[in-house]
């Protein structure tokens, strides 16, 4: 089973480099990993809510060849005739 590795991002400054990976069926079972990773990350993140905000998993396989990115932009913008 191949081994993939995953690096988050958080406002495009790495925040952790996975020396570890993860052994998983194929490059398509890795990003569904990555998605329900990122969603859990953001939730996290987002309780402290700024104006803009960008996450980001990227996935390398065992030869550290990118496989695939998963990204959230998160904008939160106030409206009304006083903003």
């Amino acid at each position: 089973m191949p081994r993939f590795y995953f690096d988050y991002f958080d406002r495009g400054i790495e925040a952790t480099h996975d020396t570890e990976g993860t052994d998983l069926k194929d490059a398509n079972a890795a990003l569904e990993e990555a998605s329900a990773a990122l969603g859990e990350m953001t939730k996290e993140v987002l309780r402290h809510a700024e104006p803009e905000r960008i996450l980001q998993i990227r996935v390398r396989d065992q030869d550290d060849q990118p496989v695939g990115v998963c990204s959230v932009l998160f904008t939160a913008n106030l409206v009304g005739p006083d903003n």
